[in-house]
């Protein structure tokens, strides 16, 4: 919790109760807005999978899951889930979901390994969407179709929150600014990325973060030949075979056992710590 900030003088105009219902109300209507607007259905995520299905994200590589042994399947252990991603893209494949259709899902989550502060938690409870949509519209301009949809939805659930707590006051500009990291930097050239950030956002109040490009996008081009070898309903997690050139890459864990997300975090953990005299 040493990363968790409260805002000297910071005082709740709701009580915990009216909080509690304001909460309820929030997610409700955005649930409803965010379905009507992305054309999604509401399903059911699992709260806990097999580690043999494949299925848990393992995030940053470095995460622990935390598991716990059924007594009904003679022992056998399943894992609380990090997230989502993989298991998402198994349902709209059979749920039976069409272009232009998606799901959504209200997860919960325990993430024992993560550092805390007033955007993260240990236990997670948060929306999940996912969508189909066709390789034409793998684009710019529908990416920015449907931040504009979403943040259409963030705007009405402001005002509906407002209208109901008079004490809360919209401050959520019209429009939201798109900008990409390349942007940014042409713009603060003498600021850091986070004081990049806070500066635009200061001046625009929503802002969309865009990168163009990234190290995928140019290793991309050392991939000669690819071939799908299982799960091809996964889409973009379905295990590729790849022919590559000139692929620059790292070993992270080898033949011996050295695993480098142990070893560099531990590493890096060890150069925080005060010299010791």
């Amino acid at each position: 919790m040493e990363q968790l900030r409260i805002p000297a003088g910071y005082h709740s105009p709701l009580t915990i109760r009216e909080t509690e219902v304001a909460i309820k109300e929030v997610k409700d209507h955005f649930e409803r807005a965010l379905a009507k607007n992305l054309h999604l259905t509401r399903v059911s995520a699992p709260l806990f999978v097999r580690p043999e299905s494949g299925l848990n994200d393992n995030l940053n590589g470095v995460e622990r899951p935390v598991s716990f042994d059924i007594k009904e399947q003679d022992g056998s252990v399943a894992e609380i889930v990090h997230s989502l991603a993989k298991w998402k893209r198994y349902a709209l494949k059979n749920y039976n979901f069409h272009s232009g259709e998606g799901l959504y899902t209200d997860m919960n989550a325990i993430r024992r390994d993560e550092d805390t502060d007033n955007l993260h938690s240990i236990y997670v409870d948060q929306w999940d969407w996912e969508k189909i949509i066709g390789k034409e519209e793998r684009t710019i301009d529908t990416l920015k179709t449907v931040v504009n949809q979403i943040y259409e939805v963030l705007k009405r659930t402001e005002m509906y929150v407002a209208s109901f707590y008079p004490q809360i006051k919209p401050v959520l500009p019209k429009h939201i600014t798109f900008v990409t990291t390349a942007e940014l930097e042409d713009r603060y050239c003498g600021l850091t990325t986070k004081e990049r950030e806070r500066q635009i956002v200061k001046e625009h109040g929503a802002v969309y973060f865009g990168a163009i490009g990234g190290c995928g996008a140019l290793l991309s081009k050392c991939v000669k030949k690819a071939e799908i070898v299982a799960y091809e309903d996964l889409g973009a997690e379905a295990i590729r075979r790849l022919e590559v050139e000139n692929f620059p890459a790292v070993v992270i864990i080898d033949s011996l056992g050295n695993n480098l997300y142990e070893s560099g975090r531990a590493a890096y953990l060890a150069s925080l710590e005060p010299e010791r005299t």
